[in-house]
C-alpha cells in the first residue's frame, strides 16, 4: 500500500496514461487472490475510500497494473540536481511525515515528490530545485529538519542520492546509534588497515 503525494501521483499517473486531477493525493493498494475475493476487496476499498473523502478510483490490471507499480518503484523527481532521502517512521506518523516533507521543501525553496509505504512506515523524499546555487544548502536544511522530525517520530533518515555539494554539508547516515561500538569492533577485526571505503559508512567508519 503506497501513499503518493500530489507530485508523485501526477507524474506516475501521466507515465501510464491514467486520468488524474492535479492537486490530488493518491493511495495505491495491490490486491491478489481468487477473482471473487479480489472483487469483494475492491468493493470494500471503494466504500472505505468513499467514506473517507476519496474522489476517484481506478482499477488496474494486466500491463497497466505492472507499469503502474514499476513507476512507483522507480519514481524519482526532477531532471537536474536531485536528492533522494529515505525515512522510516512509526505507521501512525506516515501522513504527518508527508505533510512535514511538504512544509520543509516549501520553506527551503525546493520541489518535492513523495512515495510512502503506508504499511511499513518507509518514505522516499525526492527533492529538486530551480536555483542551482541555492540547492545544496536548501537540501542540507531539509535533511537536518526532517531528520530531527523522524527521530522524534520513532525513526531515522538517510540520504540515498545527492550531489557532492550536498554531501559535504550533511551526514548522509545520521546518528550512529547504540550499535556503533559493535560496528567499530567488526571494522577493526576485518579491516584493521581501514582500506575498504574509509570514512564512507555511518559514524565515519
Amino acid at each position: 500500500m503506497e501513499l503518493l503525494d500530489r507530485e508523485a501521483a501526477r507524474q506516475i499517473a501521466g507515465q501510464i496514461g491514467l486520468p488524474w486531477q492535479a492537486g490530488q493525493y493518491g493511495l495505491a493498494v495491490a490486491i491478489g487472490s481468487v477473482p471473487e475475493a479480489v472483487d469483494a476487496q475492491i468493493a470494500a476499498l471503494r466504500t472505505l475510500c468513499g467514506n473517507g473523502g476519496g474522489l476517484h478510483g481506478h482499477v488496474l490490471d494486466g500491463d497497466t497494473h505492472h507499469g503502474f507499480w514499476r513507476a512507483v518503484r522507480n519514481f524519482t523527481f526532477g531532471d537536474g540536481q536531485r536528492a533522494v532521502l529515505k525515512a522510516s517512521v512509526l505507521l501512525a506518523k506516515v501522513s504527518e511525515a508527508v505533510r512535514k516533507g511538504e512544509e520543509v521543501a516549501t520553506r527551503a525553496g525546493l520541489r518535492l515528490g513523495i512515495v510512502a509505504e503506508a504499511g511499513s512506515g518507509i518514505l522516499r523524499y525526492s527533492l529538486c530545485g530551480d536555483r542551482p546555487e541555492g540547492f545544496p544548502q536548501g537540501v542540507a536544511e531539509a535533511v537536518n529538519t526532517l531528520r530531527a522530525f523522524t527521530r522524534e517520530a520513532g525513526g531515522s533518515l538517510v540520504v540515498l542520492e545527492a550531489p557532492p555539494e550536498v554531501k559535504a554539508r550533511v551526514d548522509v547516515w545520521g546518528p550512529a546509534g547504540s550499535a556503533f561500538s559493535l560496528m567499530q569492533r567488526l571494522k577493526e577485526q576485518f579491516d584493521p588497515q581501514r582500506i575498504l571505503n574509509p570514512g564512507r559508512f555511518v559514524g565515519g567508519l
